[in-house]
């Protein structure tokens, strides 16, 4: 069902649709926008999905047109599995991408790699291996990575190629390695799949993600429209006051009223809705809480194309526009780590003992693990215009 929404609110541009996958800052953000618009742009670990039509290079000057689901893991790739191993499970290729300078994890992308790929119906899915950051000192060897990855990608349709993303001659270097990607894409393969089941990992079944998210989205085919919705939040007369709800507040206000006045809007209404509706009963209002998922879902929309976009050659960047429910099935459809709820997501962040502290929930207070970004990849494509 999952399949059905991507296609219906993403439509292919024409080309086939794949998938880039690896580690944090192994540069898969890096090659999506090196593809798209020919530069090297400043890129943050990426939260939720980048999606793009692009035009790949070939050997002799020739193209061929790909969209690409750049899959972020900047909340930890270990809690979104079962939903990268379903897009695994439905495109046509998948590019992994792994950092040639990190020895420290290359053993962690194997391990990831292999996870993800294990289990997967179509066991003859091209997979092209991009070592990146082969100009930089210390960088492990095309050979010892392919090495390396020789077990992982043993019967399987893959191959192992190097990169150097941020080289002048970096587009025409990437000529090779999808030469051979689109050819496997366009070779029916003669693999047999897989027998293996998918490899155990601590997260929920994909099938019951994929069920959460189906019925996000079939939720928001039917729910209330955003104006209504609004003046129902502020009124504290919601009908339901659960994860869903949470996120299409923040979204849905972040979006009409911009950031500034958007988040006031949020830390005021749901202190209020707790205190006077029935159904929030018993919660209490915690600051921090509301700060960090404002944070992720204004992320989520800072880094979605508008939906014209996908195949633009003029990319501009919304600031603030009126949402339908159509907008905030692509954001649901972008941004499906958000699904996750408040269980696990925020310990990337936070350790519990600050989280859960009297200072937190009375005031904002900064993570302590790691730093929510600060840095949005769209906000540098919207200032560049592709000629």
């Amino acid at each position: 069902m999952l399949r059905q929404f991507i296609d219906r609110y993403f439509l292919s541009k024409g080309g086939h649709t794949v998938t880039f996958l690896g580690l944090d800052y192994a540069g898969k953000t890096t090659l999506l926008y090196l593809l798209k618009l020919n530069q090297v742009l400043p890129t943050i670990s990426t939260f939720g999905f980048n999606v793009e039509t692009v035009d790949v290079p070939l050997a002799g000057r020739r193209r061929r047109r790909l969209t690409c689901w750049d899959a972020g893991t900047g909340c930890g790739i270990h809690g979104v599995y079962p939903l990268l191993r379903m897009f695994v499970e439905t495109s046509a290729g998948v590019v992994w991408v792994v950092d040639s300078t990190d020895r420290e994890r290359i053993d962690e992308s194997i391990e990831t790699f292999s996870i993800l790929v294990t289990g997967v119906t179509n066991n003859g899915i091209p997979i092209l291996i991009l070592a990146t950051k082969q100009d930089l000192p210390g960088a492990m060897s095309v050979d010892e990575i392919r090495v390396k990855f020789a077990r992982a990608i043993s019967g399987r349709n893959a191959f192992v190629f190097g990169a150097a993303l941020v080289q002048p001659d970096a587009i025409a270097a990437l000529s090779a390695p999808f030469e051979w990607f689109i050819a496997a894409i366009q070779t029916p393969s003669t693999t047999t799949a897989s027998k293996q089941p998918p490899v155990a990992s601590e997260n929920s079944d994909p099938l019951e993600l994929d069920k959460k998210l189906s019925a996000w989205l079939a939720r928001t085919e039917t729910d209330t429209p955003p104006e209504e919705f609004i003046a129902q939040f502020l009124s504290a007369k919601l009908s339901a006051w659960d994860h869903y709800t949470h996120i299409r507040i923040a979204y849905v206000i972040l979006t009409t009223y911009g950031r500034q006045k958007g988040k006031d809007m949020i830390f005021d209404g749901i202190e209020k809705f707790i205190a006077r509706s029935s159904i929030a009963s018993g919660r209490t209002y915690h600051v921090t809480m509301t700060y960090f998922w404002i944070q992720l879902v204004h992320l989520g929309i800072r880094n979605m194309p508008p939906s014209s976009a996908l195949n633009a050659s003029d990319i501009t960047l919304v600031e603030s526009f009126e949402p339908s429910p159509e907008d905030f099935i692509r954001f649901l459809l972008m941004n499906s780590h958000l699904l996750v709820g408040n269980l696990s997501l925020w310990t990337v962040f936070y350790s519990k003992d600050v989280m859960m502290s009297p200072e937190a929930k009375a005031g904002v207070v900064l993570p302590d693990k790691k730093p929510l970004p600060n840095l949005v990849v769209r906000d540098a494509i919207s200032r560049v215009h592709v000629v």
